[in-house]
């Protein structure tokens, strides 16, 4: 499955999926069009850490709060690394990093909770947003999957997350969200022999010098390794490389740009 469905606010504009959204999960994708943020972070800039205004970053949240239904000072961050820590949070949780980067859950990767109405954020900027949710036990989760989480699968450590709540394959529904595709992210000859050794081979394409991989293709092996099936598993088919209007793009931004966030709640 694919496609996204863009709603937009007029301040701030959510991207969402339509599957997800019918199984009753409330979520959303940050475009750049609105929003606060100026010069090089110019929109809706969500991230903390990149060296924009922090009361411009923290309107721009409690934007993104207000049209999703969400209490701001309930929202869940972390302090990413491209790491494989998934954390599991309940309602005590509540309000880490929303205002604050220092106060962000540390070195975390993914967020898992079964806490209704807890808003569980990560940040992207050309690695992979991955939103996975339990139907029946009503468990949301959020993943940050750049080149390192991917080679080091942290989507099997957020499937095992939510296994270890109680959750069964058999209700579990994916999506894949907008990210630098196939075609744009170029690796070294290391990096890509890496991931075919790694099992990925299809993922990878190109010659040396010239090797590309397709984080999103490795993302779906991985959902579909941890007991997925195709028909629950929706992709965004956007690359955040090749349109940049709507997207923050670390690579095509020249390593200085704002971060969208991928949010979720239970």
């Amino acid at each position: 499955m694919s496609g996204l469905v863009i709603t937009d606010y007029g301040q701030v504009a959510i991207a969402s999926f339509p599957g997800l959204a019918a199984a009753g999960f409330r979520h959303g994708l940050t475009l750049r069009r609105g929003g606060h943020s100026r010069g090089r972070f110019a929109g809706c800039n969500m991230g903390l850490h990149v060296g924009d205004d922090q009361q411009t970053v923290v309107a721009n949240r409690q934007a993104v709060c207000r049209v999703l239904g969400w209490q701001f000072d309930r929202l869940v961050t972390a302090r990413q690394v491209h790491g494989t820590t998934v954390a599991v949070v309940d309602g005590r949780a509540a309000g880490r990093g929303a205002a604050d980067y220092c106060q962000a859950l540390p070195d975390t990767d993914g967020l898992v909770s079964l806490t209704p109405d807890l808003p569980l954020m990560l940040c992207f900027a050309d690695c992979v947003p991955v939103f996975i949710v339990d139907g029946q036990l009503r468990v949301a989760a959020v993943v940050h999957a750049g080149w390192r989480g991917s080679l080091a699968n942290i989507v099997a450590q957020a499937l095992a997350a939510i296994a270890g709540l109680g959750g069964d394959a058999s209700h579990w529904r994916a999506a894949i969200g907008p990210a630098i595709c196939g075609g744009c992210y170029f690796v070294s000859n290391g990096l890509a022999r890496q991931f075919d050794q790694a099992g990925y081979r299809d993922a990878v394409a190109g010659r040396a010098g010239r090797f590309r991989v397709d984080l999103a293709k490795v993302i779906r092996l991985q959902l579909l390794a941890g007991g997925l099936t195709d028909d629950r598993i929706e992709l965004a088919g956007v690359c955040t490389a090749e349109q940049t209007a709507d997207w923050y793009s670390h690579r095509a931004g020249g390593g200085c740009t704002g971060r969208l966030a991928a949010l979720i709640s239970p």
